[in-house]
């Protein structure tokens, strides 16, 4: 056999090159998360906050309970139950009660840590009501939404904030370190009905 001569190049980027490729450890580092940068189109057919307020107080008191509450594990990596009855659940069922009978199903998810909801479209439900409980901060990974070849994401949990999202759009969950909460309430019909029939309360 012949031996190779082999001749290594050293490789050389560009400053632009160097700048798209510097490592990125956050998720949040890839997509767009600043939501006054969030185009309309993307409100309108996929994801919005809602204009529904919730004190700290409750949902300090949603986050705790969510840490103890019983789970069925349904993909895995992630975990269902249905709300359950007590005053905070009550006064969150208050809060989006101008849904009305719209509202199919209530239930509080958890994502283990270290495990991912890899991108995928639900194949039931349409519309999610959601609100993260926990952790709090960077340490809440976002729900990535995929739409018009763009990544978003949700912004730090910093504050209790209610969003509809659009659950036929690809998303997924790339969680860390910590056990990851959230409450939603499902409606079964698609994000731009949802969104032309309850208007008012999205905040755009």
């Amino acid at each position: 056999m012949a031996k190779n001569n082999i001749v290594q190049k050293e490789l050389q980027l560009s400053e632009e090159e160097e700048r798209i490729h510097k490592p990125r450890m956050n998720r949040r580092d890839w997509i767009k998360c600043n939501t006054d940068l969030w185009p309309l189109d993307l409100k309108q057919n996929a994801i919005c906050k809602l204009k529904i307020e919730i004190e700290i107080d409750l949902w300090n008191e949603l986050y705790n309970i969510a840490k103890v509450l019983e789970y069925k594990d349904v993909h895995k990596v992630l975990n269902i139950c249905f709300w359950p009855e007590c005053e905070a659940t009550n006064i969150l069922k208050e809060k989006f009660s101008v849904f009305g009978e719209d509202i199919d199903k209530y239930i509080v998810l958890r994502n283990q840590p270290y495990e991912f909801v890899y991108p995928h479209r639900d194949p039931v439900r349409g519309t999610s009501i959601y609100l993260p409980l926990g952790p709090r901060g960077s340490s809440y990974a976002p729900l990535e939404i995929y739409h018009n070849h763009m990544e978003y994401g949700l912004p730090e949990n910093d504050e209790p904030t209610v969003w509809a999202w659009n659950t036929k759009c690809t998303h997924a969950v790339f969680n860390k370190s910590e056990p990851r909460f959230n409450i939603q309430a499902s409606i079964n019909m698609p994000y731009t009905t949802v969104f032309e029939r309850y208007n008012a309360i999205f905040d755009i």
